[in-house]
């Protein structure tokens, strides 16, 4: 009677599951932690507007001495609606723009959640506007 049982529980259902297909994100530093991807793929930042038309003109450089420890991304999952919200959730001050970065091809670490409960990620390589997929305003409510 032995043989492969088909109907077997995982060995931790949490661990297991993956509800939004993330586990097949490829890329530099993919896979999960703790049902979190390691890599997100698309990610938005959060900045003022005097940082977004430098980016527009430069692009965000990774300094690895940078004590911050990369570029600060989150979720797309964070509504571009009302700056105080942000700034609650994410600890983004000033958010007036916002940019979704494709971070596919790039080494990204994830940091865990914010005070407010979102994901944090950094971005440990240059972004140039080549990596952007969208751009934002934040709107007031």
């Amino acid at each position: 009677m032995g043989g492969i049982n088909l109907y077997q529980y995982a060995p931790n259902a949490l661990g297991f599951i993956d509800p939004w297909g993330l586990s097949c994100v490829t890329g530099k530093g993919s896979g999960l932690t703790d049902g979190i991807p390691n890599n997100p793929g698309i990610v938005r930042r959060f900045m003022s507007k005097k940082e977004f038309k430098k980016f527009i003109s430069n692009g965000f450089k990774y300094d690895p001495a940078d004590p911050r420890g990369g570029i600060s991304v989150t979720s797309v999952k964070v509504q571009p609606k009302d700056p105080d919200a942000i700034r609650n959730s994410t600890g983004a001050l000033g958010a007036e723009k916002y940019v979704d970065i494709d971070t596919s091809k790039m080494r990204v670490e994830l940091k865990g959640k914010t005070k407010g409960g979102v994901m944090d990620w950094k971005i440990k390589d240059n972004v140039t506007i080549d990596d952007i997929v969208g751009t934002g305003s934040v709107s007031k409510r």
